[in-house]
């Protein structure tokens, strides 16, 4: 098919080109919408764990959980993320109708480049917020190295000197 255009790959490659601008809108201008203040958010949980224990003690059942509405910030990153498989998915498309390979590889690579960061900070702040909090709840007697107990293995020198006797 030479006489066609590669549409499908040429949509792909806008909607990647697209998803990488959210994403540098994302990390460059931070959060836009407003966060709420910790001493807020501290007295609504608190209120929320007295409410339940006053609907537990007189065996009424929980109030029905509200909904957290959609700010900006939630809308961009979704909206990347389903915009990326949307040019993931028009790049293989267009690989599959025998479009240009580099165009196709160029509208999968814009998706990841604009997605993979994300994940990995993700992945990397989850890994150590983990290894903090094991460090924190770890007892201090488990990071001292007592002596061996008596009951460990014996050294290899004393083995040698008991069968040479």
């Amino acid at each position: 098919m030479p006489g066609r255009r590669p549409v499908a790959v040429r949509i792909g490659l806008a909607i990647g080109a697209a998803i990488l601008l959210l994403f540098f809108l994302n990390v460059w201008v931070g959060p836009v919408a407003l966060p709420q203040r910790a001493a807020v958010m501290i007295g609504e949980k608190a209120g929320d764990i007295r409410q339940a224990a006053l609907h537990a003690l007189r065996g009424a059942p929980p109030p029905v959980p509200q909904l957290v509405p959609w700010d900006i910030d939630r809308t961009v990153k979704t909206a990347a993320g389903i915009l990326a498989g949307l040019a993931a998915t028009l790049a293989a498309c267009g690989a599959i109708l025998r479009e240009p390979p580099r165009a196709a590889v160029a509208a999968i690579v814009l998706a990841a480049g604009a997605i993979l960061p994300q994940g990995l900070a993700s992945a990397l702040l989850l890994l150590i917020g983990t290894l903090s909090l094991g460090a924190a709840s770890c007892p201090s007697s488990w990071l001292k190295y007592p002596d061996a107990p008596s009951h460990s293995a014996p050294s290899a020198s004393r083995i040698w000197r008991n069968s040479a006797t």
